[in-house]
């Protein structure tokens, strides 16, 4: 099968020409129609944390709709991370800078929100308060690590870095 590199219909391999909008036909079909690109157990565990993050984000909103407040910024980032979720499985580079702006917005957020805990507390914050700040930061430092990995970083911008 010839797929149109205009519009992308397919057609028999003795077709030359696309008959909707003239283009030639490729010889050679295209690289995506031949392989599928292996998504490494890192970048899965990525992908499927955005979708949690999603879901949470979701049914937070519909928690304080059912109390009578609307959190537009909860329905933004609840779709925003299905979707980039779904670009970091398909291996989408825009999808890649969306997930990375996010995670950039949420150290600014772990940040602003231990500096709001830990400042207005009138008594010593306790140590549960440490661990769990501590491990969503290291959370989202290990996504920015993963999602900039070398190896990675081919799955989303070297279209010959397909595999069987």
């Amino acid at each position: 099968m010839k797929q149109c590199s205009y519009c992308g219909a397919e057609y028999p391999d003795d077709s030359v020409v696309c008959p909707v909008d003239q283009t030639k036909l490729a010889n050679e079909p295209t690289v995506a129609s031949i392989t599928k690109r292996k998504i490494p157990i890192s970048l899965s565990v990525v992908s499927y944390c955005f979708f949690g993050s999603g879901i949470s984000y979701l049914g937070w909103l519909a928690l304080y709709l059912y109390h009578g407040r609307f959190l537009p910024l909860h329905l933004i980032i609840g779709v925003l991370n299905l979707f980039v979720s779904r670009g970091l499985r398909r291996c989408s580079p825009q999808w890649r800078i969306c997930a990375l702006v996010l995670l950039g917005l949420g150290f600014i957020d772990s940040c602003f929100r231990i500096f709001r805990r830990f400042s207005h507390s009138a008594h010593f914050p306790a140590i549960a308060d440490y661990i769990a700040y501590s491990l969503c930061f290291l959370l989202l430092f290990w996504f920015v690590r993963v999602l900039t990995r070398p190896d990675i970083r081919i799955l989303f911008y070297d279209d010959h870095a397909t595999a069987a």
